[in-house]
C-alpha cells in the first residue's frame, strides 16, 4: 500500500481529507490545552497540521458552487490559513512567556483559536458537502403529504 502522503487529492474524497485534518487541529488542541505543554511538541504537530492544509484542504473544491453568494470553500480556506498563521504566532509567544499568568492568558488563547480552526473546519466541510436537498412541494402527491 502506497503512503499517504503520496495519494493524489482528487481521488481522494474531500470530505475524509477535511475530516483528517480536523482529527491533527483536535490533537494539536489537546496538546496545546494540557497543563505545561511542550513548546517543540505544539511546533512539531502544528508544522503537520500546516503541511496537512496547504497540501488537501487549502486545494480543494466545491462540488456544488454555492446558490445565490452562499459561502464558497476559498472563504473558509482564506480563513483557515489567517488562523493557522495566528496559531504559530501564538505558540511562539506562549514558549517565550515566562509569568504564570500570562502563561496560562496565552495558552487560553491558543485553545480559543484551534476552537475556532475547528469551526472553520466544520464550515468548509458544509460548503463542500453543498446545501441540503429541499422537497418541492408543489410536485408533492397527495399520498406523500399524508
Amino acid at each position: 500500500m502506497a503512503p499517504k502522503d503520496n495519494v493524489d487529492p482528487k481521488a481522494v474524497d474531500p470530505n475524509e481529507l477535511v475530516r483528517d485534518w480536523l482529527n491533527q487541529v483536535q490533537r494539536l488542541q489537546a496538546i496545546a490545552t494540557a497543563p505545561n505543554p511542550e513548546g517543540a511538541e505544539l511546533r512539531q504537530r502544528l508544522a503537520a497540521v500546516q503541511q496537512l492544509a496547504q497540501q488537501q484542504i487549502l486545494t480543494l473544491q466545491a462540488a456544488v458552487p454555492p446558490p445565490g453568494g452562499g459561502f464558497s470553500p476559498v472563504a473558509f480556506q482564506t480563513e483557515i490559513s489567517r488562523t493557522l498563521r495566528l496559531v504559530a504566532i501564538d505558540i511562539q509567544f506562549l514558549a517565550m512567556t515566562r509569568q504564570a499568568a500570562k502563561h496560562q492568558a496565552r495558552q487560553a488563547q491558543l485553545g480559543d483559536r484551534l476552537t475556532q480552526l475547528l469551526n472553520q473546519g466544520q464550515g468548509l466541510l458544509q460548503v463542500l458537502n453543498g446545501p441540503p436537498q429541499e422537497i418541492d412541494r408543489e410536485q408533492q402527491t397527495p399520498e406523500d403529504s399524508e
